[in-house]
Order: C-alpha cells, then structure tokens, then sequence
C-alpha cells in the first residue's frame, strides 16, 4: 500500500515558527509520502505573504480566526491523503518521526490514530529532554537518536491524544466525522476527537519510540487571562456534550503510588471517569487486571472499551464480582460524593481479599483555608471542575477524625495514611491564623498537621482478629526449624501497620517462611509474648514494638548466621549493656553496644552509637537488651507471673535465658537494623512498681555480675 500524510497545519501568526516547522518536515520527511497543507487563521505578520511564495503547499488564506477545529476541518475537506496528521506549527520534527507513527498506525486495524511524545504537552505525553535551549542542532540530534535508538520502547494505549502531533486514518476520519466546531477557538477539541474515536471502536496510541519537539503555546502566550477563560468555557462545553467532568479519575495519580503490583493483582477503581488514570497505570504494570465503575454512562462505556467496566452508582446497584476477588478497591475523590459512605465500605468490603486493601482520597475539612473562608462568610459551592471540598458534587465532608471513626464502624483498620500540605500557601498571614486558631484551645498543638493538611489518602484493610482468635497459628508442638515469626503486641493499627510494612519487604531466604503475629488486648507485654508462643510452631521469633521500622532487608540472613554461628546464642538484640546497673535501669549503663536510630527525646530520629568503636568481632555478649527488638531461636517462657504491665519484661528475659546457659548478644553493626520510633516516654508509677518487682527477684544476679 502506499501511504500519502496530509500534514495540516494551524497558523495564526509566529511565521518564525511556522517556517522553523515547515523546514524540518522538509529535511526529514521523505519525499512524495506526504502533502502539505496550511490553513491560516487572519495572521497579520507576513504569513499570508510567505506562503504565496511556497511552490510545495496547499493553503487557505482565511480573512477571519476560524479556530483550530474550523481551520483543520477545511484542510481535512482539502486532503486527499490516506491519513491526516494534525501538526501544530509550533513543532519540529526529527528524524524517523512519521515512519515510527505511520508504524504504529497500521500495527492493527482497530488503531485509529497515534501520537508522539514530546518535551512539552500535558497528558502525560511529554519526556526529560537534555538540552535546555531549545536550539535546531540538539533537537535534531536528541531526537534522531531518540527515534532510532527507541523502536522496542512500545506503544501503550491512550483515552486522550493531544492534538499538537496526531497521525489519524482518514478511514476513522470518514467514520467519525470532522472536528467539533463548538471548541472555538482552540482546546478540548482533540480530547472531543478522541472519545469519538474511541466510541467508534477505534484504540488511540501512544508511540513512546517515536519525538518531536513542541515549543507549545505559542499562539495564547500574549493572552494568558484569555487563554484560562477559553479554557473554562471549553471545559464546560465538552463536559455539558458528554456527561463527564473530566477523564482522569485522579489529579497526580497519588492514589497509585504505592500499589505493590505483582503478576495477576486485580484492581477495581470505583468512579474511574473515562479510565485515563487507569489507562496509565496499566501501561506501566500490564501484568495487572483492572475493573471500572463509573456513575456516568459516557464514563463507563469508554473505559469499558479497555477495560471491564460497568455503569451504575456504587450505593445502589448489584456488584456481579465474586467475593475476596480483588487486591485493591480504589475510591479516588468518590466517598465524599456519596450519601452514605458507610454503607458504601461495608457494601465493597466482601469484595477485598483478605490481606487487600481499600485506597480512597478526600478533602480535608479541617484545612486552614476552608476554615477561613467559613468564618469569613465567603464560602461558596465551586463547579464540578475545581477539585476541592466544594465542588458541587461533595455531598460528605471529612476531617482525620471522621475517617477514623468511619473506617472503625465498617471494621476496618487504617494501615497508613498520606496528609498533603500546600507548602506554597505558608505565608506569614496563614501561620498566624493557624497560630490564632490553637490559641482558641479548640484545636490543641498535636492537630496542627490537620489544619494545614489539605487532602488525605488513606489505605485501609480488613481488621485481623486479635491472635487469641485465630485458629490458625494453633500447633501440635514440633517446631518448624525453616519459619520465623514476628511477634508485635498491637495497640495502634496504623503504627503496626508501618512496622508490618517494613517486615513485608525484608529478604527471605530461600525455602524459610515468615508469620506475623499481632497480640491484641494483652494484659501486659510478657502475657502477650507468652501467648504468642502457644499460637505458633515456628522456630525463630522476633519479638518486636509496634513502633519499630526494620531497614535490614537481609535481618533474616544476618540473625540466622549469628544462631548457625554459635549453638549457645539464646538471644540477639541490637542494642545492648555489658553490666546493668544495680538501679535495674540497663540505659543508664556506663558502656553499651549496638547501632539504633531512634528520638529517645520525643525529637527528631537520629542514629546511635552505643559503643565507642566498632566489635572487632561478630558479636559482644551482653547482659541485657533493649526490648525494642529481640531475637530467639530458643523458647523460655516470659515472667508474665511477676510482670503485669510495659517494663522491665525485656531485662528479666535476658537474665532467664543467661540462667539456662545461653548467650545474650549484640551483633558488630556497620549500618543499623531498625528504626525506633518510640519519642519521649515518661516513666510513670507503673515502671517504678515493675522495677521494684524487678530488683527483688534480680538483685542478687545484679551484684554478682563482673562485666
């Protein structure tokens, strides 16, 4: 078949760029493939005069602005190509370009109309470039070396094409008709094109192995107020012709950012607008299965087109998905348009997988801002299309503390939590309002976050019934040599959450297996731990704070040489003293061991040494370790009978295991293993209690020691 591009091209002025265009297509687009054609829209600086002298272009000489759409109409009613390429004059193309598209365009029949990227255009289309001056030479050379070094880079499916470069079959140009002349006098017209495109059956693509450059906005830079109000004006006119208000579902895909994906994961986002979001994320991770929901019927029918997706309103309609079918149920901005987001939680909730997790986003109530403007008076509903609090279609409104309180009403639990800030508001007026309002008492210091949060993700999961509950960790008593278990005793979800977070992503050592045990409603920390050990059968524990943050992926390995190492190593800790202290305080030691970053002070995080210098061997036997983190590979039963509450359970273990013969140790660390995130601890009566408990069963080892 031989191909023939109707390149058609825009001007309204910048004869400077036009020209620069014009060059490059005719330096690097082969001869007889293609036809020029320039549509110019009333231009006043000597178009009009430099296209009369080109021998190798078909004009239109239009006395009036006729916008883009209009303008690219007459040159697709001129074409007698057998595709259509929407050129902006503002671009310079390189070489390899129109191969590459032309490429892509015809990989399949159901592709419909392809697009570049480039260093300047928004829908994600756009890449890092090298050079910052824009000059011919090193546009040239990136880019043919872009467009030859990039052909296996792929192509990935769009919902929308930008129409500064969109190479279109003029057969899909026949079936969909002309450009929408309602988007005068530019924008919104190319995402109009491609939902029609798309409600043909046609797929749009992305070529990332193919550049151009775009200089961009070249024709609105002296109007930028004009240029924002044609904008809104167009917005609405393609939002009243197609029932949605936007195609992206989320604002910066922040709701994606910390999906763990792996081969087979399935996603269900609940209002997926046109599934552009989506569309990204599964270019990115296309081992990924991804469901769509949306409320709008335009919505869903595009998204449906890549992805299965159906229309309805989340609170009243039959999901037809099986139970514990999906790993990640998304709400992007959708709870607070709902009337009863309760029922909504507890309605998706069945459908998460057990170890799944449930990512919605909102505005934050709270901020100082909308509290400003309340008291103020000046408050007002904003149109669907400013994301915010106050958009029309909020029908819920949430602070941190309703979240929380809905999330504990649907049983769930927050795993983790994102607070976005606007740093850019912190302005001197600002902070003394958040001053002021702190002053008032209402809001004490701990919620200042809150009021300069603005918007929130939070992750939530299914509650995981308290250890004494689960069945099963239940044994018959034969230890598994090739399983550890980490043992937390649990009263703060989200900080758990974190430490489960770290314990996920550690190194495993091949043919051993993990279990977390989380020990909830424990009448002290030595009952919790005593418990633990009847649910599990593994040989290997770690007993851990909630608040702890392992950065050792290779902790396994490490703890696991240590025990091969030496037969008589009971107990590993990573911080450590030589001798404790008569007062029963191992802290308040003269000499330790060990490396830990923690804030002790309530202060920032910071690393700790407790040892002058580095062990010069593998390890230092220790009379006692932090109980922050605590390793065994021996089982004793902890003295829950003399401890009933937080303290001193971690010295007296280390002194049974030393009582039975085994090692106490702290091992040589060059770089730490964990995080202690504890802050500032006031000792209170209880710890005075345990350690008078402690000294009377201790002392007489206390005195004895040499170390």
């Amino acid at each position: 078949m031989d191909f023939m591009t109707s390149i058609i091209i825009l001007t309204h002025n910048n004869l400077a760029y036009t020209k620069l265009c014009i060059k490059s297509i005719r330096k690097y687009t082969k001869i007889g493939t293609f036809e020029l054609i320039i549509i110019d829209n009333a231009s006043i600086d000597g178009t009009f005069e430099w296209l009369k002298q080109q021998n190798d272009i078909k004009y239109i000489l239009n006395e009036k602005n006729n916008g883009f759409a209009g303008g690219c109409n007459q040159g697709i009613k001129m074409a007698v190509g057998t595709e259509i390429l929407l050129l902006n004059n503002d671009t310079i193309v390189v070489p390899g370009w129109l191969e590459n598209l032309r490429r892509a365009l015809y990989s399949s029949p159901q592709v419909g109309a392809v697009g570049p990227v480039t260093n300047n255009a928004a829908n994600l289309q756009s890449i890092n470039v090298p050079y910052k001056n824009n000059e011919w030479k090193e546009i040239i050379d990136f880019g043919g070396e872009y467009n030859r070094i990039n052909k296996n880079k792929g192509w990935q499916k769009k919902v929308r094409l930008i129409g500064f470069c969109m190479l279109i079959k003029m057969t899909a140009v026949k079936k969909v008709g002309l450009l929408d002349e309602r988007f005068f006098p530019g924008n919104f017209e190319d995402d109009d094109y491609s939902l029609r495109l798309i409600q043909a059956g046609y797929d749009l693509l992305q070529c990332n192995d193919t550049f151009i450059h775009h200089f961009g906005g070249t024709s609105f830079k002296k109007y930028k107020q004009k240029y924002t109000d044609i904008l809104s004006t167009n917005q609405r006119k393609f939002s009243a012709k197609w029932g949605i208000k936007s195609l992206y579902s989320s604002e910066n895909f922040a709701e994606y950012q910390k999906l763990k994906i792996f081969p087979g994961v399935k996603i269900l986002e609940i209002g997926c607008a046109c599934g552009a979001s989506l569309i990204e994320l599964k270019a990115k991770f296309p081992a990924c299965s991804i469901y769509g929901i949306d409320k709008a019927v335009t919505a869903a029918t595009i998204t449906n087109h890549y992805f299965p997706t159906i229309q309805g309103d989340i609170e009243t309609m039959a999901l037809p998905y099986k139970k514990a079918f999906f790993d990640y149920i998304i709400l992007p901005d959708t709870l607070s348009c709902t009337i009863n987001p309760l029922l909504v939680l507890k309605k998706i909730k069945p459908y998460l997988k057990e170890n799944g997790s449930i990512i919605l986003s909102c505005y934050n109530i709270m901020h100082y801002d909308i509290i400003k403007k309340l008291l103020a008076g000046t408050w007002s509903y904003t149109d669907n299309f400013s994301r915010d609090a106050f958009s029309f279609d909020q029908l819920r409104f949430f602070s941190f503390s309703t979240l929380q309180t809905l999330a504990k009403k649907a049983d769930l639990q927050i795993k983790h939590y994102d607070a976005f800030a606007k740093p850019q508001t912190d302005t001197e007026e600002n902070s003394n309002f958040i001053n002021q309002l702190m002053e008032t008492g209402f809001t004490p210091p701990s919620k200042e976050w809150e009021l300069k949060t603005y918007r929130y993700i939070i992750y939530l999961q299914k509650k995981q019934l308290p250890a004494e509950k689960i069945s099963l960790y239940q044994h018959s008593g034969k230890k598994d040599p090739k399983k550890i278990c980490f043992i937390t005793c649990v009263n703060n979800d989200v900080q758990y959450n974190i430490c489960l977070d770290t314990i996920h992503n550690l190194n495993i050592p091949k043919g051993y297996s993990i279990e977390t045990l989380a020990i909830k409603n424990a009448e002290s920390m030595a009952q919790g731990y005593n418990l633990a050990l009847k649910k599990t059968n593994a040989k290997y524990k770690i007993y851990l704070h909630q608040d702890v943050r392992i950065i050792n992926k290779k902790i396994i390995f490490d703890i696991l040489h240590l025990f091969r190492m030496d037969k008589s190593i009971g107990m590993v800790g990573t911080t450590g003293v030589y001798k404790i202290p008569i007062n029963g305080r191992w802290w308040e030691a003269k000499t330790g061991v060990g490396l830990i970053i923690h804030n002790p002070d309530g202060g920032t995080l910071f690393e700790h040494r407790f040892e002058q210098k580095h062990l010069e061997k593998s390890y230092a036997e220790v009379n006692a370790v932090d109980g922050n983190l605590m390793v065994t590979q021996y089982d004793l039963p902890w003295r829950e009978d003399l401890f009933k509450g937080w303290h001193f359970y971690d010295t007296s273990q280390c002194i049974e295991f030393m009582k039975k013969g085994y090692k106490v140790v702290v091992p040589s660390l060059i770089e730490p293993w964990n995080i202690h995130a504890c802050g500032l601890t006031n000792l209170t009566n209880d710890h005075e209690i345990a350690r008078k408990i402690f000294l009377q069963e201790y002392l007489p080892f206390l005195k004895q020691q040499t170390k």
